[in-house]
């Protein structure tokens, strides 16, 4: 119990931090059309993970005009935010340990098959 709340605060503490920066990121990005990312390059010279998500979302705001809607973006924003800090998939990953400790204590096998 000690060790899912700790994790849920994990969770919740790098939650926090994403909606901080997206914050300052939506602020800077109401201000200017111009968004500036790295070359896109991964540090193992090929195609960063994120940057085709990154992409999208440059993509998007570059069509933003002042008559879009707020969260015109918003989709490819999340999915962006997602691929960096993959907090629906920690949440996921604590849901799936939760049921297995469920399950062990009702004496039921837990296997995952893929």
């Amino acid at each position: 119990a000690i060790g899912n709340l700790f994790l849920m605060c994990l969770l919740f503490a790098d939650l926090l931090n994403t909606l901080r920066f997206l914050s300052i990121f939506l602020r800077i990005v109401g201000h200017s059309q111009q968004l500036n990312m790295s070359s896109g390059i991964g540090v193992k010279g090929t195609l960063g993970r994120c940057y085709p998500f990154y992409a999208d979302l440059r993509k998007c705001v570059a069509k933003k005009d002042v008559e879009s809607p707020p969260g015109m973006c918003w989709p490819e924003n999340e999915d962006y935010f997602e691929c960096i800090h993959g907090f629906k998939e920690k949440a996921r990953q604590m849901e799936v340990v939760a049921e297995r400790k469920r399950r062990e204590k009702l004496g039921e096998s837990f296997e995952i098959k893929s």
